[in-house]
């Protein structure tokens, strides 16, 4: 039995037409803090978006800094940030454990997982690019 993707390509998807909408209102050259708003965090025993519990600056013109009041939220934040690829690797790996896949079957899924995040990644470059040019004027 080979690992089900489609949860993830519909998250890929999701967060490729995200990124597209947010950076269709964006008209400066300078990362905005805005584009943060939408990500939350377990805080407390709460759902907080990061701007609630970290100072988010700008360091350059593409680079945020985001700096958690509490040390311990760092580690939320950074897995909200990163958490879709992780949830879809724990998966194949229970999945594997609990007998409904091979080895093998495991590493093709884990393969084929890595290039849909490289395929997204590659997406979502790809559109930060051409609004980097269109503000730009190219």
């Amino acid at each position: 039995m080979t690992y089900d993707f489609s949860g993830f390509k519909k998250k890929a998807v999701e967060i490729s037409e995200h990124l597209s909408k947010e950076l269709s209102a964006i008209h400066t050259g300078r990362a905005s803090s805005a584009i943060l708003d939408g990500i939350f965090i377990e805080s407390y025993g709460a759902q907080l978006a990061i701007p609630h519990v970290a100072t988010i600056a700008n360091e350059d013109a593409r680079t945020l800094r985001i700096v958690p009041w509490d040390k311990a939220n760092g580690k939320e934040i950074e897995k909200a940030l990163k958490g879709v690829r992780e949830q879809s690797k724990n998966d194949i790996i229970e999945t594997e454990r609990d007998g409904g896949m091979s080895e093998d079957e495991k590493t093709r899924s884990l393969e084929e997982l890595q290039k849909l995040v490289d395929e997204a990644n590659n997406s979502l470059e790809s559109i930060g690019e051409k609004k980097e040019k269109e503000i730009l004027g190219e």
